[in-house]
């Protein structure tokens, strides 16, 4: 099981899923804390998961490696589904 929701690429996809795949993905995905500013509440995740869709891109501050950050896009398919992401 992949943690997204503490990498630019990772986040940034989730931000782009359909409501309905983004709630089975977050059923099955615990949010564990790697760093003091790893997002570990549902609330917190989703808060900035609406930013990012606002503006386009994620930002990973320290989230899984203190001295790590990164922007990330998500890269989409022809159906407008994320399929991927740069960082």
């Amino acid at each position: 099981q992949g943690e997204f929701h503490c990498s630019g690429v990772g986040k940034a996809i989730l931000a782009h899923m359909p409501p309905r795949r983004l709630e089975a993905v977050l059923k099955r995905q615990r949010l564990t804390q790697h760093t003091p500013k790893t997002l570990v509440t549902r609330g917190g995740l989703l808060a900035d998961l609406a930013a990012i869709r606002a503006r386009g891109f994620s930002v990973d501050d320290e989230e899984r490696h203190l001295g790590m950050r990164c922007v990330a896009a998500a890269v989409f398919d022809e159906n407008a589904e994320p399929v991927g992401g740069v960082s």
